[in-house]
């Protein structure tokens, strides 16, 4: 690890830092800074100057009641131009990077949405829409954190205008979540094993890692699109059952999309449980027949790239059901059948299809063998 700098050093650079923070064009020459293509700069030194432009956006772009008056705060001539700037650059090389820009999209969001940053949504779903893979991805990620970023919010006002949102987005998610949730499922049809129960005559999955090197990034997608469609299921699921308690709090994204209803609800459930179903058999498939070809690999199953991400999809696909009957109870009864009868026949799977684990106890090595469900993944997959 690299020595950090001598007191007598890092205190006046952190000084002159907080000096250059309350002074104005800080923030444009940050900008300047990641979009600089005359000068090599190093990826620390980017991913330094963006988590300074988070700190600076978060700090100074709302005057609070405690140093109103004393501290500085970004000109609207700065801030109309910072967000210019985020919703243009989605295709930045650099994941750690674009991570960051993402959340100060998000911190934005929580300051300006709606009253002043009303083109926020329509230029991220044009970004994801017609974008570059890149720039799908990376706007979906931001799409995600924002949505993230706005559900915390507390005042009255502010819930309603997220339920609105959210629910606005949901058929035009849903859509995406489709698309990409169906190439992901063919493009994984060659990796795990079949039994032939279609007619077919029964293969073994082919393992490719150039095929898996690209699967990943997909699932990924897949996987941050669930989250977007966690909030729109969670908190509008009043709303669909009953369109009339729907807040007009903000305009709509598309006024020709009308507003989904509970059958629309209801067909988005049955497809998250076919594919749920889809992508659960494939991973196990996948991993019965490593432990057969090697009963020793057992780590190495585990632990391949692409098991760690269909497992995380897998999850996140279960969260949305489990969080939903848990809040709406009353409104989710009309889909508690299915979803216990596939649980159910998930659990005689896991304890009397597969093989046994080569471990006596997941306790001692801290790994778990089975595609985790939200009542037995390991508390580091709860955090996902």
């Amino acid at each position: 690890a690299p020595t950090p700098p001598p007191a007598q050093v890092r205190k006046p650079a952190e000084a002159m830092l907080t000096q250059c923070q309350n002074s104005r064009g800080f923030v444009e020459l940050l900008v300047a800074i990641l979009t600089d293509t005359t000068h090599p700069i190093d990826e620390d030194t980017r991913l330094m100057g963006v988590i300074l432009l988070k700190n600076t956006v978060m700090k100074h772009w709302k005057a609070s009641n405690r140093n109103r008056g004393t501290a500085y705060t970004l000109a609207p001539d700065e801030k109309a131009a910072l967000k210019q700037f985020l919703l243009m650059h989605f295709e930045d090389k650099s994941d750690k990077v674009s991570a960051q820009l993402s959340i100060v999209v998000a911190k934005i969001a929580r300051f300006d949405w709606p009253t002043d940053w009303p083109e926020l949504f329509p230029t991220l779903l044009t970004v994801i829409h017609q974008g570059s893979d890149l720039a799908i991805a990376r706007g979906v990620y931001t799409l995600h954190k924002v949505l993230k970023e706005l559900s915390s919010k507390r005042l009255m006002m502010d819930k309603k205008a997220f339920t609105a949102i959210s629910v606005q987005l949901f058929p035009i998610v849903r859509e995406l979540w489709r698309k990409f949730s169906d190439q992901l499922l063919q493009m994984l049809a060659s990796w795990g094993p079949t039994d032939g129960s279609d007619g077919s005559q029964p293969t073994a999955g082919v393992v490719d890692p150039g095929l898996e090197a690209s699967v990943i990034p997909l699932a990924i997608l897949v996987k941050q699109l669930v989250k977007v469609l966690y909030y729109s299921v969670i908190h509008g699921l009043p709303q669909f059952a009953d369109p009339s308690l729907m807040p007009e709090a903000v305009a709509p994204i598309d006024p020709n999309t009308p507003p989904p209803t509970l059958a629309d609800l209801g067909s988005f459930l049955s497809s998250l449980l076919e594919h749920n179903q889809c992508l659960f058999r494939i991973v196990t498939g996948r991993l019965s027949q490593d432990m057969a070809t090697d009963p020793a690999g057992y780590d190495a199953a585990c632990d391949r790239p692409l098991v760690k991400q269909l497992r995380k999809l897998l999850y996140r696909m279960a969260v949305i059901p489990v969080d939903a009957q848990k809040d709406y109870p009353l409104a989710f009864c009309p889909f508690l059948g299915v979803y216990l009868d596939f649980y159910y026949g998930l659990l005689l799977a896991l304890y009397q299809n597969l093989p046994t684990p080569p471990h006596s106890s997941s306790i001692t090595t801290g790994k778990s063998w089975y595609p985790s469900t939200p009542a037995t993944s390991p508390a580091s997959l709860e955090r996902l």
